[in-house]
């Protein structure tokens, strides 16, 4: 008797899943296959000629997010961009019509991919519209100066300066001075990812005045 709850419980989860399939087959977005051990998953669209790859899928607000994710052209199995997990975090990204919004860096930093002649066709915009306070840059080096400063703590904070479109930030991973080499030096991965994120948006339209 003691097993019946359990059968009850597995019989309305079973429902419940069952419950959020979606109904609309024709939606702009569904999951082609999901390895549920690893969370990774493949996901096609009404836009065809564009697969995207990743890993742990989830939702938030409008964008369904992935980690290490892949924009991938399905007739030659080319990887056209690729935003890994440990240099980006989750990458949010959506379908409009026959439009792929990636946002590697959400409210400033976009791709969009289409089809053109069956060959994959990237764009991309980047606008700073809100400056982070300068000020907060030179209260991470003097953080920096401090008899125990916490390295780890002080770059990532720099970096995300850097990638909100402060120049400071910018110039203290692109053009270090004795100061920012110091600091990199302590650094887990002496801002080797943060280089390469900052170099992809400036190849890609950002700037920093």
């Amino acid at each position: 008797m003691k097993l019946f709850p359990l059968f009850i419980f597995i019989f309305l989860f079973s429902c419940q899943k069952e419950e959020q399939k979606p109904a609309n087959t024709n939606a702009p977005e569904k999951v082609l296959s999901i390895e549920d051990e690893i969370g990774s998953f493949t996901f096609v669209s009404n836009i065809e000629g564009i697969e995207i790859k990743g890993d742990r899928i989830s939702r938030s607000g409008d964008l369904t997010l992935g980690e290490d994710l892949k924009i991938v052209e399905s007739s030659s199995s080319k990887v056209i961009d690729q935003f890994l997990m440990q240099e980006w975090g989750k990458v949010g990204f959506k379908l409009d019509q026959n439009i792929l919004h990636v946002y590697p860096i959400k409210n400033s930093f976009e791709m969009t991919y289409t089809v053109k002649d069956k060959k994959v066709q990237r764009k991309s915009s980047c606008q700073f519209n809100n400056l982070p306070d300068g000020s907060r840059f030179d209260s991470l080096i003097a953080q920096s100066k401090e008899a125990t400063p916490d390295w780890e703590t002080i770059v990532t904070a720099i970096s995300d300066l850097a990638k909100s479109g402060d120049k400071k930030s910018y110039n203290f991973f692109m053009n270090p001075d004795l100061v920012a080499k110091t600091i990199l030096k302590n650094s887990e991965d002496g801002g080797t990812s943060i280089v390469k994120i900052l170099k992809f948006m400036g190849q890609n339209g950002c700037t920093w005045d």
